[in-house]
């Protein structure tokens, strides 16, 4: 006697990389139910960077290829972009907040901003991204195909809220061993920025 055969029912990829997005943003709104205080809006913020950074590193896993997330400090937005070599895989898939757009040769990015996120509360800003061990300015970080971060320092990306002396910091540390994303403790003291530029990915050629 034979048994039928059942189709067992399975998640598709992006049912699963969307997953990822929507622990952060629902920890970001859990942090943010009550009175909107700077802690609370700065983990908020770090919790959904943290799911960003996770989402890009689960990209690169699933789809065999290279994934980077870009800072702009100035403006205090970042951005995905894949990296890889296959053009096919330019077009990332749709997101629930990340905005899409494009960089300056027409390559689809998908843009975040914390001021898009009403459940932060208030103003977050990018403030400082460097390397852990040296404090060295950086503006990207990305993954490879494994997941682990392609720079070999860890890199600490630094946010801010609040005014004058009660100014506060946040860090999200990415461990380029394995590419995960770790959310610290809120200081009130300010990260020094460093004077030296070294470009994302360890290249000193320019220097």
């Amino acid at each position: 006697m034979t048994v039928p055969y059942r189709r067992t029912a399975a998640f598709t990829l992006v049912e699963l990389l969307l997953v990822v997005v929507f622990v952060g943003i629902i920890a970001a709104v859990v942090l943010s139910r009550s009175e909107p205080q700077i802690a609370q809006q700065l983990n908020a913020a770090a919790e959904v960077l943290a799911s960003d950074l996770e989402y890009a590193r689960q990209l690169a896993i699933a789809n065999n290829s290279r994934y980077k997330v870009v800072f702009r400090t100035s403006s205090g937005e970042y951005y995905l972009q894949h990296s890889g070599s296959n053009p096919a895989l330019d077009v990332l898939p749709l997101h629930p907040y990340l905005k899409n757009s494009a960089d300056a040769a027409n390559k689809p990015i998908q843009i975040g901003r914390f001021s898009d996120l009403p459940a932060i509360g208030g103003a977050v800003d990018l403030y400082l991204v460097e390397t852990a061990s040296s404090g060295t300015t950086v503006t990207e970080v990305e993954f490879d195909t494994t997941g682990q971060a392609t720079g070999a320092q860890d890199v600490r990306i630094w946010l801010a809220a609040g005014q004058s002396t009660s100014r506060r910091y946040i860090p999200v540390t990415l461990i380029a061993a394995t590419g995960m994303a770790v959310v610290g403790d809120v200081t009130d003291n300010a990260p020094k920025v460093a004077v030296t530029f070294v470009p994302l990915r360890g290249d000193t050629s320019g220097m």
